[in-house]
This record gives structure tokens, sequence and C-alpha cells, in this order.
């Protein structure tokens, strides 16, 4: 992800890569509460292990928006300027 994110912002990105309890902690950090930093802390484990690469209709019901690659996502939110 690191590197597509520093191929389409056109600058170096740096994937800090953190156990459990350190992302639990960047999550409280951030302002999220106790339970949905250990829910995003699982998810982040299950998803760098590839549990979580299935297509079940959950991202649009959720978000009411369709899934897109992340590098069309990158692309997009780069060119409306996101992070300038």
């Amino acid at each position: 992800m690191a590197a597509k994110l520093s191929k389409g912002l056109r600058r170096e990105i740096v994937n800090v890569k953190l156990n459990g309890k350190q992302s639990v902690k960047q999550w409280l950090k951030a302002g999220a509460p106790e339970h949905v930093a250990k829910l995003m802390s699982r998810l982040e484990t299950r998803t760098a292990v590839g549990t979580e690469d299935r297509e079940d209709g959950s991202f649009e019901k959720v978000t009411g928006q369709k899934p897109q690659y992340f590098d069309a996502w990158v692309k997009e939110k780069s060119a409306a300027g996101a992070w300038d």
C-alpha cells in the first residue's frame, strides 16, 4: 500500500508495521473508543494475513458506496487534491 500511495502522491510514504498492542495504542491516541481500537487492530491483523480478502456486500451496505481497487481510490483522491 505504501508503494501505491508513494506513486500516486509522488512522494515517499513509509509503512510502519505495528503489533496488536501498538495498533490499539495508535487508535486510542487518534480518539477511537477502546472497543473500536481493538476491532480495528484485529481487522488490520486479519487483512495483513489475507483473511479479509472477500467480497460479500458488507462494504457497500455500511458505507453506501461500491468498493473499488485501492489503486483507483488513490488516483481519484490524489486528483481531487486530498493530500495537497
